[in-house]
């Protein structure tokens, strides 16, 4: 799995990923008030989209397969970050509103654990010592300058 992101140079990337083949514009401007609209989520909201979303899947398989089927699912999260550089998040709180008839609240809690516990790979590698290998090649000239 790959992702790149290129600068457009307006304090804006357009990140692609190689799964998907779907793009999107990922915002780092602060804005003002008076300012142009984002164009895009922050680069750390982007981990809390993935920190919402990939538990919910899991949890609507686990409910389906517990044959509990929820009508519909809304995962709320809040995160808090470090006052001081690099500004991580240092408390991540997710809220799980099942909908659903008859789902009883043991099922419901037993699929939320399995999720968050065992199944959700977003969630697990915020946990993780992840290796990380980092390259940075020489500056290319861009085409036509000397």
């Amino acid at each position: 799995m790959q992702v790149r992101a290129q600068h457009r140079g307006d304090g804006t990337y357009e990140v692609c990923g190689s799964v998907s083949g779907t793009s999107i514009i990922v915002d780092t401007n602060q804005r003002s008030p008076e300012g142009p609209a984002a164009q895009g989520p922050r680069p750390m909201e982007l981990v809390l989209f993935g920190a919402a979303t990939c538990p919910a899947v899991d949890l609507v398989q686990i409910l389906e397969k517990m044959r509990h089927p929820a009508d519909d699912l809304i995962v709320e999260v809040e995160g808090v970050r470090a006052a001081e550089d690099p500004h991580r998040f240092t408390e991540i709180a997710l809220h799980f509103r099942i909908i659903g008839q008859g789902i009883p609240l043991e099922a419901a809690q037993r699929a939320v654990q399995l999720s968050v516990e065992k199944y959700c790979s977003v969630l697990a590698s915020m946990n993780a010592e992840i290796r990380w290998t980092v390259t940075v090649p020489p500056a290319k000239v861009p085409d036509g300058e000397d």
